[in-house]
């Protein structure tokens, strides 16, 4: 047996119990993963049992899931696997500013005084107008923090100015980067939108009804929606059919996918990606599409400014504003300079800022700190 087999590895939890498939290829499994892959952490996943995981075999494979006993309270859950377990845990990685996360951290702190809580905020710019008052609520909680983060830096910022805690800026990364750098002429005249179709944070409307608005502007042009669609949102879809038949051959509703090949060759193919969310932290779609060479657009957010290097890489309308996203995608649809120069350009940045290899150096080194006295 080997020196480093005798030596206790860094226990890193994830306690999520919302982990489904598709967690494990964004923050909540990436961050346990790379952290294991990376610095040889013994990483897991606790999370209730959410049918089958077929990333574990290859794309987060070494990355352990724990299954918690199931009751109708997940906060009591939570806290019955820390009352066994805190001890054992040296790290333990918790999401949102929530009364859950608060009574996990008070737990865990209670029965393991010396280990580490790191608390990802993940949450959206409208913290920024959060009161006295909230952080009132929040101060006893996030003392107890080791690591606490936000997903952009326009948060960041706001909340160390506001805050007598340090947030460390730690965004959301791409799970893998093509090892070629995808060329334009790879690409077609597709808009591509990834996410749950149809709900109400990602106001995919937006998006069909600006480009039945400019299609006859865009000259051979598709739409393709890639995700699992609201079956409210399917009644929205046949609708926009029915009005607009001649849009038939233009927009393709894809579905929901677990084929990371199948993703990433869209994405591939698309010249520009789309997001209308009325709201977001930092949606793990961006950095997938920016490594792979499409040009963004987007809802006015914090996280698509970051994204595309304050407008830079990318374009963005207010929020809801159907027309004037119309009118950004027969402008930059027309401008095939600008597409082709951005293309290469996209994808650098990307690979320079948002890969989760660079990101979780980031937080390995502040969770290395001693725990102050």
């Amino acid at each position: 047996m080997s020196l480093e087999d005798n030596q206790k590895k860094t226990r890193f939890v994830t306690l999520f119990p919302e982990t489904g498939w598709s967690h494990l290829l964004k923050d909540v499994g990436m961050i346990p993963y790379t952290m294991y892959k990376n610095y040889n952490y013994d990483a897991s996943i606790v999370t209730y049992q959410h049918g089958e995981y077929p990333y574990l075999d290859n794309e987060v494979k070494g990355l352990k899931l724990e299954y918690l006993s199931r009751t109708n309270n997940d906060t009591k859950d939570g806290i019955d696997y820390l009352t066994h377990n805190a001890q054992n845990i040296d790290i333990l990685h918790l999401f949102h500013l929530s009364q859950r996360t608060f009574d996990w951290i008070h737990i865990y702190k209670k029965l393991n005084p010396n280990g580490k809580v790191y608390l990802k905020l993940d949450t959206t710019e409208d913290i920024k107008g959060a009161d006295q008052g909230f952080w009132n609520w929040v101060r006893n909680s996030l003392t107890k923090c080791h690591v606490v983060s936000a997903e952009t830096l326009e948060v960041c910022k706001c909340l160390n100015d506001k805050w007598p805690i340090r947030v460390e800026y730690i965004t959301n990364g791409v799970y893998e980067c093509p090892k070629c750098i995808v060329e334009y002429q790879e690409k077609e005249n597709t808009i591509l939108t990834v996410g749950r179709i149809g709900t109400e944070q990602k106001f995919n409307e937006v998006l069909l009804t600006a480009f039945k608005l400019a299609h006859t502007h865009m000259s051979n042009w598709k739409l393709k929606l890639l995700g699992s669609v609201t079956p409210e949102f399917q009644q929205v879809i046949t609708n926009y059919f029915l009005e607009s038949p001649e849009l038939k051959d233009k927009v393709f509703i894809l579905g929901e996918t677990a084929d990371r090949a199948y993703i990433n060759e869209e994405y591939k193919k698309a010249k520009i990606f789309c997001l209308t969310s009325r709201r977001e932290g930092f949606p793990l779609v961006f950095p997938e599409a920016a490594i792979h060479g499409c040009f963004i657009i987007s809802s006015d957010l914090a996280s698509a400014r970051d994204i595309t290097g304050n407008k830079k890489y990318g374009e963005t309308f207010p929020v809801g504003d159907s027309q004037q996203l119309a009118e950004i995608l027969i402008k930059v649809s027309n401008d095939e300079n600008k597409l082709r120069a951005s293309c290469p350009e996209i994808q650098q940045f990307a690979r320079d800022n948002f890969q989760w290899d660079k990101i979780c150096q980031t937080l390995h080194s502040a969770l290395s700190n001693p725990v102050p006295n």
